[in-house]
């Protein structure tokens, strides 16, 4: 056999394939896709209350000095009130000096007032400081909430004159984002049949499945491990009412493309 008849018979083999599978056309299955959303409410079972302890005095060590017993009494109660060590945390600890062009705080009984930095022939003594300002910033876990608002209450009595905000939290959110997930994959699928079936089409399967992050607009908040409701404190009032709680939404929502079984028109 000559070299020239192989090489026609190794063509007309490696194309024959071709010209049979141009007789049979690939087929893609045809597919509906949807998405599902789903939110469960939830009553909170713990909070995080966020505070700060600001002392301010002539001397350096006596701003420190005080900043540090108000501390102390506020740990001492917190303990007392039933809060673990664990559930007391130190944010920020800061201390720096005041100047005259800084809005006046008072230190002792004298009040200094505001002057501006562009006053014209500032004498060297305005360039000193007139005091110092020690600030302490806390954030307590309140894993009772009967309890919270005695320990508010209580905070403000101990020296505490800054209340930053509370968050409400739900010690159980893996569980609750499961369901979500699951009500919200529920949802997806009774789209899917509903829509399909106007069309007199079946589902026939699942193709793919895409969770998507839900976005908390502000002030509701998330994050992988604790879900937050943050509620601006009232202003510093120990006869002010009681601490709503309110109830935590959690989201979950779902992209899902369906097969459908072939259906003659």
């Amino acid at each position: 056999m000559n070299q020239r008849f192989v090489y026609s018979l190794l063509v007309l083999l490696s194309v024959e394939p071709l010209l049979l599978a141009a007789d049979d056309p690939i087929t893609v299955a045809p597919t509906i896709s949807v998405t599902g959303d789903a939110e469960i409410k939830v009553a909170p079972d713990r909070a995080i209350l966020r505070f700060a302890i600001i002392s301010k005095e002539k001397v350096l060590d006596e701003a420190a000095s005080k900043n540090d017993k108000i501390v102390s009494d506020v740990t001492d109660f917190l303990k007392a009130s039933g809060v673990e060590d664990k559930f007391i945390n130190t944010d920020l600890i800061r201390i720096h000096p005041v100047y005259p062009n800084q809005q006046g705080s008072s230190f002792g009984s004298v009040n200094l007032p505001r002057m501006s930095p562009a006053t014209p022939n500032r004498n060297p003594d305005q360039l000193k400081p007139i005091g110092y300002s020690a600030n302490r910033r806390l954030s307590i876990t309140v894993t009772d909430l009967a309890k919270l608002e005695t320990i508010y209450k209580g905070l403000l009595s101990k020296g505490v004159n800054s209340i930053d905000g509370v968050d409400f939290e739900t010690s159980e959110l893996r569980k609750h984002r499961d369901a979500a997930r699951l009500k919200a994959i529920a949802a997806a699928r009774e789209k899917a049949t509903a829509l399909a079936g106007a069309l007199d089409a079946k589902l026939a399967g699942v193709q793919s499945i895409r969770e998507d992050h839900v976005h908390f607009p502000s002030p509701f908040s998330a994050s992988q491990n604790s879900v937050s409701f943050a509620t601006p404190m009232a202003p510093l009032n120990v006869a002010s009412s009681a601490i709503a709680r309110g109830e935590i939404s959690v989201n979950a929502s779902v992209a899902v493309v369906f097969e459908l079984k072939e259906t003659d028109f």
